[in-house]
């Protein structure tokens, strides 16, 4: 998989979609807006920003559980675990990282709370939930003895499957407490399977008292109502309550850190505690960017608690994780524009013995490897240890690695890191070259468990539109419509005025049915003023068109046609459209002030009710329930036109779609069986 094509490709298919269920030229009335509407969505970083290129070297080790057992920092007991017998979370000869060691002494030899502040994917619960173990191991009371905070429901789960590896064949109790939790056993039972007898899986369990969790899982708003209810008050009246963790505690800022850190005192008053009994520990990977000093009063305000500077604890990055070469060899750049390659990456990927002389043979022909290069084949199982021989002196990825060494506290754009090495190139095939190079240096690893020449990763950011917004001035120096057209210049990001000529802009909102454009504004004053203007919502919302409305009921929905069947005349709505005048630069529709007044008139939307009496009262509309155009209806409490926006998690999902069908199957032919190929992508979605 290509990611800087899949990047490409998911930019098409959600602007072929947004423009899909927002299409304002559906019988061909607005064909420039339309236009104009789909290179503003085209446009860099309107909907996608990346993507970017992330160099992830490793972090500095030291030493490791077994011989922090021997040295006594953790209870011999640890090495008994039926988990760190199959090598989970960590195997016992694995040397830690530096600032896991740093954390678990800590904790279990200092007993002070900690800041752990490292990358994702680091190993930073690993860092906590060891020493918790350790003191579960040493002191078995029943209880409450860890509280672990996420502020996700999904982090919960993530977190509540971990423990489920870790802890089986054990007498260690655990359980989350979420809006999830049954309340009975029997209901919970109806939807785990097997459930690990140290599990708490319901409510019951831990009123009753019958089974308390000795680690509990939860999060800051449940935790809220623990505190609160009296049946929950079990919880509070056993165990030792030694640790506190708050997992992502950069989200614990402005007025949800004041309410969580009120939170964390009220717990520790509950429980009796004084300041320097609860170990309070905090992880984040984006915390205070290595500021021991803001990351001291960060945990000091959060906790109540008091920090020092060797509480705070940051992964330390090796540098030198490749050896240094004493000379280097420089493959024509031909060598990564040849599809060739793609496919002998391909054949390195299944990792397969088998496929290793193809892959030597293929790369020697292609002038990526010399004929010298090739004896590393004769002591490499596999091709990620050939590639990893073979391309330590790879000028290109050297050059690559130490730039993006120089470049750690951000990740570059990949066309930023494509014309560095491959300037040139035209851009489309620089960039090919680069994702080839990228690819290489990631499959190079001496070993599964060790870094490989180039660790890298890639991101990409997306969003949905934000909203339209129009210039309707006609003589607007940045004018892109055609002569006659209502509109002038079309905006997709928020503002109260047009950069070229000073007027309003104003949001655009489309029928949903038809496609019908409206011009959305708030009336204050016989002020017209964009809805970027704070004070004024719905009640002044006043709707326009740059001309009459026809009506067309062929572009009606069919709910809304089977819906008339029984409706009466009398009760039809009328609508007329009256022109208003106004000045496009301070919005007045009255005589203005202005010195250099942009007078427009628009169509306004306005409603009669007909009568029985043949009397008929216009007045404006301030919400579009019904659309003057195609008669479709809105559901109750929701308007029929909407903004060029998109909400919920519909673009997330075409998106994780799309992704899913562009990753390869598995190479491994017992996994390539399982659903999907044995295809894995994580996507989860919370409305909090």
């Amino acid at each position: 998989m290509n990611p800087i094509e899949l990047s490409q490709q998911l930019q098409s298919t959600l602007l072929r979609y947004l423009l899909t269920i927002l299409d304002v030229n559906r019988d061909g009335q607005e064909p420039e807006l339309a236009e104009a509407l789909e290179e503003r969505l085209r446009r860099p970083r309107a909907l996608f920003n990346g993507p970017f290129l992330e160099l992830t070297p490793p972090y500095r080790t030291g030493r490791t559980l077994r011989q922090l057992c021997a040295e006594g920092v953790l209870s011999s007991a640890l090495l008994d675990l039926p988990c760190f017998e199959r090598g989970d979370p960590i195997p016992l000869d694995a040397p830690l990282f530096i600032h896991q060691e740093q954390a678990i002494r800590r904790l279990c030899v200092d007993g002070r709370g900690i800041v752990i502040s490292s990358g994702t994917g680091s190993g930073k619960t690993e860092g906590f939930l060891i020493p918790i173990l350790d003191d579960l191991l040493r002191d078995a009371r029943p209880g409450v003895r860890a509280l672990l905070i996420y502020p996700m429901n999904a982090l919960v789960n993530d977190q509540l499957d971990r423990l489920r590896r870790l802890l089986k064949d054990t007498s260690i109790t655990f359980g989350r407490y979420t809006s999830e939790l049954e309340t009975t056993e029997r209901k919970a039972l109806e939807k785990l399977r097997d459930p690990l007898p140290n599990e708490v899986i319901c409510r019951e369990q831990i009123w009753s008292g019958e089974k308390l969790p000795q680690i509990l899982i939860t999060n800051y708003a449940m935790l809220e109502y623990l505190l609160l209810r009296p049946e929950d008050s079990t919880l509070f009246q056993s165990g030792l309550w030694r640790f506190i963790v708050l997992d992502e505690a950069h989200t614990y800022s402005g007025a949800k850190g004041i309410e969580v850190a009120m939170l964390l005192r009220r717990l520790k008053h509950r429980l009796g505690k004084q300041p320097g009994e609860t170990r309070c520990i905090a992880t984040s990977a984006t915390l205070t960017d290595d500021n021991v000093e803001a990351a001291v009063n960060f945990a000091e305000n959060l906790f109540g608690e008091e920090y020092i500077s060797d509480d705070i604890i940051f992964g330390e990055i090796n540098r030198d994780f490749v050896p240094e070469q004493m000379a280097l060899t420089k493959p024509d750049t031909s060598v990564y524009t040849d599809p060739q390659l793609d496919v002998l990456l391909e054949l390195a990927r299944s990792d397969s013995s088998d496929q290793l002389e193809d892959v030597v043979r293929g790369m020697q022909a292609l002038g990526l490897v010399s004929e010298a290069q090739t004896w590393y084949a004769s002591t490499a199982a596999t091709a990620a240890e050939f590639l990893y021989a073979a391309l330590q002196d790879n000028e290109d990825l050297t050059r690559l690695r130490q730039w993006m060494l120089d470049r750690l506290d951000a990740p570059v754009p990949v066309e930023e890191a494509a014309a560095f090495l491959f300037g040139d190139l035209n851009e489309g095939m620089r960039l090919q070259a680069l994702y080839r190079l990228i690819e290489l240096g990631s499959m190079a690893r001496p070993a599964p468990d060790k870094p490989p020449l180039l660790p890298a990763r890639y991101h990409l950011f997306a969003r949905s539109p934000q909203g339209v917004w129009v210039c309707l001035n006609p003589q607007c120096p940045g004018k892109e419509s055609p002569e006659g057209a209502g509109w002038s210049r079309l905006f997709a990001e928020r503002r109260e005025r047009c950069d070229g000529c000073s007027c309003r802009v104003y949001p655009l909102v489309v029928c949903r049915e038809c496609g019908q454009v409206y011009v959305q504004a708030f009336e204050h004053d016989n002020c017209l003023l964009p809805e970027a203007q704070d004070g004024y919502r719905e009640p002044d919302a006043r709707y326009f068109t740059w001309r009459p409305i026809v009506e067309n009921l062929a572009m009606r929905s069919s709910e809304d046609a089977d819906e008339d069947v029984d409706d009466q005349p009398a009760e039809r709505v009328a609508f007329e459209f009256p022109e208003k005048a106004f000045c496009a630069r301070c919005g007045s529709m009255r005589r203005c002030t202005c010195t250099e007044p942009v007078l427009l008139s628009l169509y306004g939307v306005y409603e009669t009710e007909q009568r029985k009496n043949g009397s008929r009262r216009p007045s404006a509309v301030t919400a579009l329930k019904e659309c003057p155009r195609c008669r479709s209806k809105a559901y109750s409490d929701t308007e029929i036109a909407t903004p060029i926006s998109v909400g919920g998690s519909t673009p997330l999902s075409i998106l994780a779609y799309e992704t899913y069908r562009a990753l390869p199957p598995s190479a491994k032919a017992e996994i390539c069986e399982k659903p999907g190929g044995g295809r894995k992508l994580l996507t989860f979605y919370d409305s909090r």
